[in-house]
């Protein structure tokens, strides 16, 4: 390596350190804003983070986003709002500025699951699975939430990764009148309940190569619903300008199946900037 390579090399590396360290920095800083609390509901105790829009006044009514983490965060109150951007990413700045709402990121205890099934196994059936603690927790704090802070209940919207996913499909299953809309990411849910969810608009993502949440589980869900008459747009084959034109004129169910790719797909979802736009037009009628 000559004498300019090995400059060139020096700045680079200090250039992606000092990236780095700024960006840890800015997560740690919106981190400190998701304050930690406990919701008491029928002698169950949930811990929950909240974050409240910096510019929030009583006069304005703002949406409600509902982070559900995955198996890898629970028990963890900081892992499930910075781990890969699950809360974090609707608190930025920029997100903000465009976006203002309120954040819940609830937290699943060790050992425990948003539903009760065997998540590898992939779809299961609703009647035979009790709602978990954790979930009807949930539900009843939104309903505090709302009374206690400015918040849209036409702009209720739930997100979930893996057992999250699962989460969210339970959730909108059993309160099909609570949420404007649902992003499930690489889970499953109860494909004969399908007719109760069919006017949510719902934005669906799984890898093909799903081993730990089999991708059947997402087909089965979105052939449910087609079934009852939802129109879906598969994304697999559309280009991005295309996408954001069908989005623009109104598509509310989407399904992204990414090729080739296994479990962990929250960063390629989460850094599609359409998924913003069309969750915040989406209202409850």
């Amino acid at each position: 390596m000559n004498k300019y390579k090995k400059i060139l090399f020096i700045i680079l590396f200090i250039f992606s350190i000092s990236n780095t360290l700024s960006k840890s920095e800015i997560v740690s800083s919106l981190l400190k804003k998701f304050n930690i609390f406990s919701y008491v509901y029928n002698d169950y105790t949930l811990t929950y983070r909240l974050f409240i829009p910096d510019r929030f006044n009583d006069e304005t009514d703002y949406p409600l986003i509902i982070c559900l983490h995955g198996a890898g965060e629970r028990g963890n109150a900081d892992k499930p709002v910075k781990e890969y951007e699950l809360g974090i990413m609707w608190a930025r700045k920029e997100s903000q500025i465009k976006n203002p709402c309120f954040i819940l990121v609830p937290l699943c205890p060790k050992k425990k699951l948003w539903v009760n099934t065997d998540f590898n196994k992939g779809s299961y059936n609703i009647d035979e699975v009790p709602i978990s603690n954790e979930l009807i927790s949930i539900r009843n704090l939104i309903q505090d939430l709302v009374e206690k802070y400015p918040i849209d209940i036409k702009k209720i919207y739930i997100i979930g990764i893996s057992i999250g996913a699962f989460g969210v499909w339970d959730m909108i299953i059993r309160f099909p009148d609570l949420f404007a809309a649902a992003v499930p990411l690489s889970g499953a849910g109860d494909p004969a309940k399908a007719s109760r969810i069919n006017h949510i608009p719902i934005w669906n993502f799984h890898g093909e190569w799903d081993f730990y949440v089999p991708v059947k589980g997402s087909r089965q869900m979105i052939n449910a619903l087609e079934k009852t008459g939802c129109s879906f747009v598969h994304t697999k084959k559309i280009s991005k300008k295309r996408l954001k034109r069908i989005i623009e004129e109104g598509a509310i169910h989407l399904y992204t199946e990414f090729s080739m790719t296994w479990h962990v797909i929250w960063k390629k979802a989460f850094s599609n900037e359409l998924l913003r736009y069309w969750l915040f037009h989406q209202v409850k009628h």
